[in-house]
């Protein structure tokens, strides 16, 4: 674990991450308003701290990347994350199991970087490798992807696919509030079971006091629903907002042959709509969030933890790490990062309440987060779906 002081911030440093972190898309004016509250800062200030941030390489720095869609932008720390169900898609969840070498490995993350639909990957071990992708997709195109994956599979590159659909999303960010910063640890205590020398894990002690106050409440769906009828423009946006979530506005202006004012507006509508949230980069060694888990099961029918208290355990903020779950009637896959030592508290928890568990460790420095592919799109609310650019295209890459 890397400590704060090593990257030699202060206190007020902390107080401008933890504004920056809970909305990555504050002003500097804004973030000075809301730290000034503990420890008066100028707007000028918390600027020159951030840029220290980012040259220490707590904060990830400003780059230039040669995106191969759009060419030359710029990345700061922040990058805009959509809702793919207001854009009309589902989410897949895909594991690709037991890999059986590395040549099969390498042959599944060129399948993915070709396919253009693809989202996310990353790679999990567990009894073997297995890589673990997520598709956004028209719902029409749920048969031709399970034909994708089922030729993937008579190939011999993996043993066998789960697949899982997005009907529901919990998620909660990292609970800062929860960070000891004099004592660099997370203040999360034990409980205290009923019998004698037994302690109650931390994960269900935190699970017993949600339990106190929840009143079983229905989950909220996610299904595929556009947020209007979008236009090449909108959709080129959203790949530009996944790059950069906070993009210069005025040079946008010439490349899309659209006035700043229209491309302000446009970009305004998205963020309302599409493009709510962001995410920060950051070096999450600092508060020991080093390990990521992957983990699937299915709901056990006798449990009181069900498919919907485990959406509210977790949309509570329940569990005071970075936890995300997509949730069917039946079963779940949830990715949740930890400190190590919080790690095997996850999986007895999840065993206990669940069936079928399995747990995969993932590999951080493989893990890859794709930019929204726009010219997927044919305009009045159709996605290309056919076999030749959802199957062959992808397929004729490989080896």
């Amino acid at each position: 674990m890397v400590a704060w002081s090593s990257y030699g911030l202060d206190l007020k440093d902390y107080l401008i991450f933890l504004s920056h972190e809970r909305d990555p898309s504050l002003s500097n004016v804004a973030i000075s308003r809301e730290v000034s509250e503990t420890e008066p800062i100028s707007s000028e200030s918390v600027r020159i701290r951030k840029q220290r941030m980012k040259e220490s390489g707590f904060l990830r720095p400003d780059r230039t990347i040669e995106d191969p869609v759009l060419g030359e932008r710029t990345q700061t720390e922040v990058e805009a994350v959509y809702s793919p169900h207001r854009l009309g898609l589902l989410r897949q969840h895909v594991l690709f199991v037991d890999v059986p070498g590395r040549s099969a490995l390498d042959e599944l993350k060129i399948l993915c970087d070709a396919h253009p639909y693809t989202h996310f990957r990353t790679i999990g071990y567990s009894s073997g490798a297995t890589l673990y992708a997520q598709f956004d997709i028209p719902p029409d195109a749920k048969e031709v992807m399970t034909n994708l994956y089922a030729e993937l599979e008579n190939r011999n590159l993996f043993r066998e696919f789960h697949l899982y659909d997005t009907q529901s999303l919990a998620k909660h960010e990292a609970d800062f509030g929860k960070w000891n910063l004099v004592e660099n640890k997370w203040s999360v205590e034990y409980g205290t079971k009923s019998r004698r020398g037994d302690r109650l894990s931390r994960i269900e002690s935190l699970w017993s006091e949600f339990q106190g106050s929840y009143e079983n409440e229905p989950l909220e769906p996610c299904g595929p629903e556009m947020a209007f009828n979008f236009d090449e423009l909108d959709l080129a946006l959203v790949r530009e907002l996944t790059i950069n979530g906070r993009p210069d506005i005025k040079p946008l202006g010439p490349i899309y042959d659209r006035d700043p004012t229209t491309i302000s507006r446009r970009v305004k509508r998205l963020r309302e709509t599409v493009v709510t949230e962001d995410m920060l980069y950051y070096d999450r060694s600092v508060f020991d969030l080093t390990y990521p888990q992957l983990m699937t099961g299915d709901f056990s029918r006798d449990d009181e933890l069900d498919a919907n208290s485990l959406y509210w355990f977790i949309r509570s903020g329940g569990i005071p790490f970075e936890t995300k779950a997509s949730i069917e009637d039946n079963s779940f896959v949830l990715f949740i990062t930890t400190p190590p030592s919080v790690a095997p508290e996850v999986s007895e928890f999840l065993w206990e309440h669940t069936a079928n568990l399995d747990v995969f460790q993932l590999q951080l420095d493989a893990s890859f987060t794709y930019f929204f592919y726009h010219k997927n799109y044919l305009g009045d609310g159709e996605w290309r779906t056919d076999d030749n650019y959802v199957i062959d295209e992808p397929l004729a890459e490989l080896t």
